[in-house]
């Protein structure tokens, strides 16, 4: 009951906000403009040396195709109100082992709106698809996860000059067939933002959160998750831009009788990056973060520390090259208390692209990737090489 009610009050808060914007808006001259939209196709030839994420000893190699089709809409308004609707279905088919062909559909809609010093984004986020259960989950082997998640939510922004603010909400429902009724959840989310400005280049901000997530199973923990946070960015030199943010994170259960959960966590979260403009046509990036992360499959949650370096390169006008490296320290909760773990594994990341425009609509592109998982649990190490390569058209 509680559940229902809380979504009727969000419907009737968000028909309100729209009401307000759209009375105002209609006091001003307001015409709509001639719509954009991008259609596009991109095909793909797959290798993948291990499809289903086995032990080394036990892993299958497949050729595939990847086919994508995706459709992005533009509609502006007034002179600065846009709407935008992006829809995108991915299909992944293997020649051989075809238990793990996948396809995924998300359309995302998003109303901007501004007046004078504030803005107001309504969005609307759909998933669907189905897909093969990975390592992860590790329940049910051979099964498709049929999935819908739906994220519904609002974002308003108001600058005051040298003070800017924002807050928002998000209200999402994840639902799947029978099979993982474990992993079906609603969750609801608002945040609270301030951004100050120092100098001309450097700002201070806080970020405040909280989610709160609903499980229907007796098998699955309710939770609470927050953080408090802040820090400074800016650019540094003409050619260094930079970010450093530290706060407190917390994370808490229910517990119910039955539930897999029963520990809580609370500590320091904190993240950092630097973008490094190398060259005129060569930028890096380097991303560092600590922070506790729902464990939704298994409905406890990770300890997690992530850092990520990125490379691009623009080699003439109609050719970009990429690289990425990337590390993942994972602490997954116990049963006991919170500094007890199930699993803690190590996974390594690197990869490589290219996209070449052969012509104005049609660009080549190609990649590799290379993924190994280091774990503490008996059979969830992993290794496995991925390479795509393969032809993106734009009509």
């Amino acid at each position: 009951m509680k559940g229902q009610l809380f979504k009727v009050s969000f419907l009737l808060a968000l028909a309100l906000i729209l009401s307000m914007s759209f009375s105002y808006a209609a006091n001003l001259d307001i015409h709509i403009k001639p719509f954009k939209f991008d259609l596009g196709l991109q095909d793909k030839v797959v290798y993948n040396d291990n499809v289903g994420y086995a032990t080394n000893a036990n892993s299958k190699s497949s050729w595939g195709n990847q086919i994508a089709a995706y459709l992005n809409v533009e509609l502006p308004f007034g002179e600065i109100h846009n709407f935008t609707s992006n829809s995108r279905t991915d299909w992944l088919m293997y020649f051989v082992h075809n238990e793990y062909n996948q396809v995924n559909s998300n359309i995302a809609n998003n109303l901007d709106l501004v007046f004078n010093n504030w803005s107001l984004n309504v969005h609307d986020n759909v998933d669907i698809g189905s897909e093969p259960t990975t390592r992860e989950l590790n329940t049910i082997t051979g099964s498709l996860l049929v999935k819908y998640v739906n994220s519904l939510g609002f974002a308003a922004q108001g600058d005051l000059g040298k003070l800017k603010l924002s807050t928002g909400f998000d209200w999402l429902t994840y639902h799947c067939n029978k099979t993982y009724e474990l992993m079906e959840r609603d969750a609801y989310s608002v945040f609270v933002d301030g951004a100050f400005a120092f100098t001309p280049i450097i700002d201070g901000f806080v970020h405040g959160t909280y989610a709160r997530t609903q499980r229907p199973s007796i098998n699955m923990n309710n939770s609470n998750q927050g953080t408090l946070s802040g820090g400074v960015r800016g650019e540094l030199t003409p050619y260094l831009v930079g970010e450093l943010g530290a706060g407190y994170g917390y994370t808490g259960f229910d517990k119910k009788e039955q539930a897999t959960d029963t520990s809580d966590y609370s500590g320091v979260v904190t993240q950092c990056s630097l973008t490094n403009r190398v060259f005129k046509h060569t930028t890096q990036k380097a991303y560092f973060e600590i922070a506790p992360e729902q464990g939704y499959n298994v409905g406890n949650f990770y300890r997690t520390i992530l850092a990520r370096y990125n490379l691009t390169h623009q080699l003439n006008r109609k050719v970009f090259l990429g690289g990425l490296f990337e590390y993942l320290n994972s602490r997954e909760s116990n049963g006991g208390e919170a500094w007890h773990y199930r699993e803690v594994s190590n996974i390594w990341k690197a990869g490589a692209n290219v996209s070449w425009a052969i012509l104005k609509d049609l660009n080549f592109v190609a990649g590799y990737t290379y993924t190994q998982k280091a774990s503490s649990r008996h059979g969830k190490s992993y290794r496995q090489q991925a390479v795509t390569m393969g032809a993106r058209y734009q009509f």
